[in-house]
């Protein structure tokens, strides 16, 4: 039977929870902009969501209850629990709707696989490498014990890339790593993770002020060790000497080890009236903290990993117009100087505390580095970003249609 189309369609794969995920969101509302429909099969954010769910001309297709779990052996059955039930659900909705495309966000890499059929079919497969897991998995398991994991993730990155039709990356640094690792610069597209201009607005009402007290600092997003929130938590007893009763939200999902960790440096630094450990909350309601908030704290540790990576909320704070003081690293540099972020050495409390402080003194210093940031952001915007992968989905279809 002759299946007729109306549009264009996309499928996307990810392990993570949709619209929690600020990167397959932002792509997929692009698409439908653009007069794709888009269904999305990821997994859920709690047991209440339902299993299908409608957002427009975007379908999310729910199928296991996301997890943060931090035991390497976990996420191992995890991921291919969800490689089994996407793989099953790809077939059973493709024969309904015959994607002319289907899109993999990592972590891991291997579920590009769940589209071997569709790829013997002739369908453009796309890789969205937004962690590039053989640096992540040697800062989060180092150390010999994982090493058995850590040679089969090099092998799976390789064969993964090769099996897509298309790569995308988010930085540079990240583009030269797999250029490095034998795959083509022609095959890989770069899209930062720029911020949704639909929801993170520069703020134009926002007032720059001396701040004596009351500063409100603010933290979005995964919640790990080597997002160095444990550093800013330090960096906050030595603020609220010098700019008392200042608080410092943390809206985020969190590896529970680490979370017990923070918490007990919370009561153990007697800070438990100033830093708040709160759970996720959905982008529209991060710009509203983001309003309310006074400087954006981007404290990364210094490794391998996070030197070549990009973070969204740095491009959500500068594009909302808020000030950000963030740890000193090559890729965060490669698109903001000096002039634009207040930068403080990696896992230094004190140098962190000192940053903040001056910008809390400083209100044309906080003014001028908040213009200079979203003037930088310009280059690299989500309109920029969001032209240069609709260029590549759109060349992608083609293509394989002339084939």
């Amino acid at each position: 039977m002759e299946i007729k189309k109306y549009m264009r369609t996309v499928c996307m794969i990810t392990q993570s929870p949709y619209p929690m995920d600020a990167r397959p969101r932002k792509q997929a509302e692009l698409l439908v902009s653009n007069g794709f429909h888009v269904d999305i099969i990821c997994r859920a954010q709690t047991q209440n969501e339902a299993k299908v769910e409608r957002f427009g001309n975007v379908t999310a297709y729910r199928m296991l209850k996301y997890s943060s779990n931090e035991k390497a052996h976990n996420y191992i059955l995890e991921s291919l629990s969800f490689f089994v039930v996407a793989f099953l659900k790809l077939q059973m909705l493709y024969i309904k709707k015959r994607y002319d495309l289907i899109q993999i966000h990592n972590m891991p890499n291997f579920h590009v696989f769940t589209a071997i059929i569709q790829k013997l079919l002739g369908v453009s497969i796309v890789l969205d490498l937004h962690d590039l897991t053989v640096e992540l998995l040697e800062v989060k398991w180092p150390g010999k014990k994982y090493a058995f994991l850590k040679k089969a993730d090099k092998f799976l990155e390789k064969i993964s890339c090769k099996f897509a039709d298309a790569l995308i990356t988010v930085s540079e640094g990240c583009k030269a790593r797999l250029v490095n690792r034998g795959n083509p610069s022609s095959k890989i597209t770069l899209v930062l993770n720029s911020a949704n201009q639909n929801i993170f607005k520069f703020d134009n009402k926002r007032r720059f002020e001396k701040i004596d007290e009351n500063a409100i600092l603010l933290y979005h997003g995964t919640i790990a060790e080597h997002f160095g929130l444990h550093i800013a938590i330090e960096a906050m007893a030595e603020v609220n000497k010098i700019i008392p009763n200042s608080k410092f939200y943390i809206y985020g999902k969190y590896y529970p080890s680490y979370k017990d960790r923070l918490e007990k440096k919370i009561k153990d630094l007697n800070l438990t009236e100033s830093v708040f450990l709160f759970g996720i909350i959905t982008l529209e309601e991060c710009y509203l903290k983001i309003k309310e908030a006074d400087i954006g704290i981007v404290p990364y540790v210094n490794n391998d990993y996070e030197n070549i990576g990009l973070s969204n909320k740095t491009f959500e704070y500068t594009a909302s117009g808020l000030p950000v003081v963030a740890s000193r690293l090559l890729s965060l540099q490669s698109i903001f100087d000096e002039e634009c972020i207040q930068y403080a050495e990696p896992e230094n409390p004190a140098d962190f505390a000192d940053k903040l402080i001056e910008l809390c003194n400083n209100p044309q210093l906080r003014k001028d580095k908040t213009l200079k940031a979203y003037s930088a952001l310009s280059k690299v915007s989500g309109s920029v970003m969001d032209s240069r992968y609709l260029s590549l989905i759109t060349t992608q279809i083609k293509r394989k249609n002339d084939i």
